[in-house]
């Protein structure tokens, strides 16, 4: 028979309370996505980012997907076949706070093939803002017809001119126009709209932030110097073009400019560092053509939280 000493099972306990209060630690960070890298060949979609942990979930355009491996800032995900084109994925923690990420993923090559596909994506996450259209939503709607009423709006929201519900920060100053409310969760944000340099631009926001999704930097020059490139979210170009954000701690935006061409680069930064993270493209995914414009950012601490409806 085996005797154990009270010395064995204290060790043995304490060991036990490590990993669980690792696992609780983990799940109590909220969920993020920086990257996300298909691997078509292989039907694996690597997820990078945040928060990861038991129970996880994702899908792929509202189709669950199968999770093939965890750590705390990778997800391995299967891929399953799927047409040249832009998806939404979503990656939730069932357990902890229910927390949900969400990004869209470049599926095959940024060409003109991709323009059937690329509007299918959106087209998705506007259904359940019908309802809510009579609430505010269907203001742009509206302002089609009293197109006068438009021009006091517009210094008003500070880059926005639209009717409806605007959206304002502690400091006074007006973010944008609410054109999209989604109520899934208790997580989902409002999609904000104001106008920048000329281009409508949309944020995701909620009363705390505003939340961070990006695709990677792409580059000419093989050290990623010079003019950086942002990617599109859909083709053909949308009437809103997605303010990109790599984490909520950055204090600047950013999103494609003027003109939105495709064409193929040397170098691209994932997380846009370009001193300690420049990347070669050659013989990877990212080496197709892409549709992308001039990376224009937006200071977004003149936006300070908390954030209130007026």
């Amino acid at each position: 028979m085996v005797k154990h000493t009270w010395q064995s099972i204290a060790s043995g306990v304490m060991a036990l309370c490590s990993v669980f209060l690792l696992s609780v630690a983990a799940d109590a960070q909220p969920v993020s996505i920086s990257a996300a890298h298909p691997d078509t060949a292989a039907g694996v979609l690597t997820i990078n980012g945040d928060g990861f942990g038991s129970g996880m979930w994702a899908s792929i355009d509202d189709q669950e997907v199968k999770i093939l491996s965890v750590t705390a800032h990778q997800l391995r995900v299967s891929l399953p076949t799927l047409t040249p084109g832009s998806y939404r994925l979503a990656v939730r923690r069932w357990y902890g706070r229910g927390d949900v990420a969400r990004f869209i993923v470049v599926i095959g090559g940024g060409s003109g093939t991709q323009g059937p596909a690329g509007p299918a994506g959106p087209t998705g996450p506007m259904g359940p803002m019908g309802p809510m259209g009579p609430q505010g939503v269907a203001g742009p709607t509206g302002a089609q017809g009293p197109q006068g009423t438009q021009g006091p709006a517009g210094p008003t929201s500070g880059g926005g001119g639209l009717p409806g519900f605007s959206v304002v920060a502690s400091n006074g100053t007006t973010v944008g126009t609410v054109v999209g409310v989604t109520k899934l969760s208790q997580f989902d944000p409002a999609v904000v709209a104001r106008q920048d340099n000329g281009v409508w631009v949309v944020m995701q926001m909620d009363s705390q932030t505003i939340q961070a999704s990006a695709g990677p930097l792409m580059f000419l020059t093989a050290n990623c110097s010079g003019q950086a490139y942002a990617m599109i979210d859909s083709t053909p170009t949308p009437l809103f073009r997605q303010v990109q954000r790599f984490d909520q701690d950055s204090p600047t935006g950013f999103y494609p400019g003027d003109p939105i061409t495709s064409q193929t680069f040397v170098a691209f930064s994932p997380s846009g560092d370009i001193v300690n993270d420049c990347e070669s493209t050659a013989n990877s995914f990212w080496a197709q053509a892409f549709a992308t414009g001039p990376a224009v950012t937006i200071d977004l601490t003149q936006f300070p939280a908390p954030y209130h409806i007026q």
